[in-house]
């Protein structure tokens, strides 16, 4: 007789918190259905690059736009910028001519362009992407080449 009664008392424990479960989701769910809870805005737009401080960035079919800020130790010269979804070609930004950027000297600022994008045809203006930027940049006194890979996330700009 024990045993039914804990029973008992342990399977209306369960459907109490069940429902009580169900009730919290339900209620999340009709928050991001309504706007009021929006997951686009819990994650912020970032971008990460060592070695550069990366002070703006705007993604557009003109192309990647990026302000660096040189905080590598050296001055350095801008080769290369790209960037690509991380997801299977979503957008893609590939330099064609070399000549597009220039020397930073240690601390300062630099916008840099990859020039134009393509999108797939899924990606609208205001489309969340995450993707991958390279930096390929060079010291100006030594020659030395390096490349920096970093990740942003950004919304597409009409």
């Amino acid at each position: 007789m024990k045993s039914k009664k804990s029973a008992q008392a342990a399977m209306e424990f369960l459907m109490t918190y069940g429902w009580a479960i169900l009730i919290v989701i339900i209620v999340i769910g009709a928050f991001v259905y309504f706007g009021v809870l929006n997951p686009r805005e819990l994650v912020p737009r970032r971008c990460t690059l060592q070695g550069f401080n990366c002070a703006d960035h705007k993604l557009s079919a003109s192309g990647f736009e990026l302000v660096l800020t040189n905080a590598y130790g050296i001055d350095v010269r801008v080769d290369y910028v790209n960037f690509s979804s991380e997801t299977a070609d979503l957008v893609t930004c590939k330099n064609t001519a070399s000549a597009l950027a220039g020397t930073i000297a240690m601390g300062e600022t630099l916008a840099v362009n990859s020039g134009s994008c393509t999108f797939d045809s899924s990606v609208k203006a205001g489309t969340r992407v995450k993707g991958i930027v390279t930096v390929d940049f060079s010291d100006p006194v030594q020659g030395t080449q390096h490349k920096l890979v970093g990740t942003v996330i950004t919304d597409v700009e009409s």
